[in-house]
């Protein structure tokens, strides 16, 4: 399954509201990602929680918002007999993720 590409419709709607928060974005198109099917549902919550990042007085990346994770399931209504396995799902992604993090901020 390949990752949907964002619509004209979606890439000014992000500019939009970028820029009543007073923000210039510049949205790259993406690149095709494949992602397995029974990957998907985790994928677009671990995308849905990409500005729910804890960070360190340092700056060093700590992980992501737990709490915030719940209020996105919500929102994409993950049932709750499935909730443990997106937690479990989700972590592998936080891992590589926060690894990968780490590295660029070393440089």
């Amino acid at each position: 399954m390949l990752r949907p590409k964002r619509s004209a419709a979606d890439v000014e709607a992000i500019r939009r509201n970028a820029a009543l928060a007073g923000v210039d974005v510049r949205v790259q198109p993406a690149a095709d990602t494949e992602v397995w099917p029974e990957h998907w549902e985790v994928m677009e919550v671990f995308v849905a929680m990409g500005t729910q990042i804890h960070v360190a007085p340092t700056g060093a990346v700590i992980g992501y918002s737990y709490p915030s994770l719940l209020a996105v399931m919500d929102a994409h209504q993950v049932p709750a007999s499935a909730r443990r396995q997106m937690l479990s799902d989700f972590r592998v992604l936080e891992a590589e993720a926060l690894t990968m993090m780490r590295e660029r901020a070393r440089g």
